[in-house]
């Protein structure tokens, strides 16, 4: 499909607008799971378009199969005189509601649809873009002086970090919704990169024995007993030239009261817990046009149909496992209306929720006596091991207050 331009105001786009960019020689669609959706245009430098090519004009354009188009704001234009095209470079206009502000917007265990409405209902001014979630998990949070986008996602305290899902934007809705891609399409059989695939193994943190343990605490003298339960071991445990123990906590919130009932839920952590901790974790890069005609090749061509989202399998020969992956990022050609490039895998944590799954996971710990202290030396360390972080305590002499910041001074 070739792209569509217009008008910065228009709204209606079921006409060809201002014109159809017949002479553009390339048009890619970059969207990310949960991140960016842009376009990058390449067209020749002289054309009857030539004065559109500016901030805030139009694009419409084919974004994958599942859609016949989104529409696209231009944000950024490069002129090459030398080859005389101009780059053009666009973001989905959803991105329109990051203009929008919120000034104070309370949620108190409310579902998706019902956050969305409340993000909405306190925005500065309307938008056209309409808000929408089916997640029915109920959650909590405080929007305080932040634009909507940021609500929803990218920050602390979005929408995104309590109340998870896939977000799925069209030209005048963005929706957060509880799947968007396809479970299980397929599976590919990996023996060996090849030109055009690159594909990473991570095994630093798999787990194929658990050694559980947990610390209760005596109601009457409120002192800490630890007490040790059965080792769990994976199905997999075999199919690796070692085992990987690792000592793993469980609390009374998950029901641990005792010995007893210590080993019956250390023994769900890799049927239910933590599933697919036994495995590694895999990333994939495939350039499809780079493949080649080889039956490996043959394997891995069949993601080329895959979509945002979607899940699938894939069988790692030597260990003779099957590793759970999910498209995370796709390169359109909305020329040939191909996928152009795909890559799989665990979508890169962002620092802020690292940082308080660590924080979580180390406040369970502090149930002894001087847990303050502890507490405080877990986040100095935490904050210096950032760049530029410090801790301060003012006065010097004797001091009341701790400074916790992401400067040096």
């Amino acid at each position: 499909m070739k792209p569509r331009i217009y008008d910065p105001t228009e709204k209606d786009f079921s006409h060809n607008g201002l014109g159809i960019m017949i002479d553009t020689t390339r048009c890619d669609v970059t969207e990310e799971a949960n991140g960016k959706y842009e376009v990058e245009i390449e067209h020749p430098l002289i054309s009857r378009f030539a004065n559109y090519f500016e901030n805030g004009y139009q694009i419409k354009a084919k974004p994958n199969d599942q859609e016949d188009y989104h529409i696209f704001e231009i944000k950024n234009t490069y002129k090459d005189t030398f080859s005389n095209t101009i780059l053009i470079y666009g973001q989905s206009r959803t991105y329109k509601i990051g203009n929008r502000e919120v000034r104070h917007v309370a949620i108190d265990s409310k579902n998706g649809a019902e956050a969305m409405a409340a993000i909405e209902n306190g925005m500065d001014e309307p938008s056209d873009v309409k808000l929408f979630s089916d997640i029915q998990t109920a959650s909590s949070t405080v929007f305080e002086a932040r634009n909507v986008l940021s609500c929803i996602a990218g920050e602390q305290g979005s929408m995104l970090q309590y109340w998870g899902g896939e977000i799925k934007r069209e030209p005048f809705k963005l929706s957060l919704l509880r799947r968007r891609g396809r479970d299980n399409v397929g599976t590919v059989r990996y023996g060996k990169d090849l030109v055009g695939l690159k594909v990473k193994f991570d095994w630093s943190s798999i787990v194929t024995k658990v050694l559980p343990y947990a610390d209760l605490q005596n109601s009457e003298d409120g002192t800490t007993n630890r007490i040790y339960g059965n080792a769990v071991l994976s199905d997999l445990a075999t199919n690796y030239p070692d085992v990987y123990a690792k000592h793993i906590q469980f609390t009374e919130e998950q029901g641990v009261k005792d010995l007893a009932s210590l080993n019956r839920v250390a023994a769900n952590y890799f049927k239910s817990i933590n599933v697919g901790s036994d495995k590694p974790k895999i990333s994939i890069e495939l350039e499809i046009e780079k493949l080649t005609d080889s039956e490996e090749a043959k394997e891995f061509a069949k993601i080329r149909n895959y979509g945002l989202f979607d899940t699938f399998s894939v069988y790692h020969k030597l260990y003779d496992i099957h590793i759970d992956t999910k498209i995370n990022s796709v390169v359109y050609d909305s020329l040939t209306e191909k996928n152009k490039k795909i890559n799989c895998g665990d979508a890169q944590m962002a620092f802020y929720t690292k940082q308080s799954y660590e924080l979580q996971e180390t406040i369970k710990t502090l149930t002894k006596k001087g847990y303050m202290s502890e507490f405080v030396d877990y986040v100095t360390n935490l904050i210096n091991g950032v760049e530029g972080g410090s801790v301060l305590q003012y006065p010097k002499n004797k001091p009341h207050t701790t400074y916790y910041m992401d400067t040096d001074s």
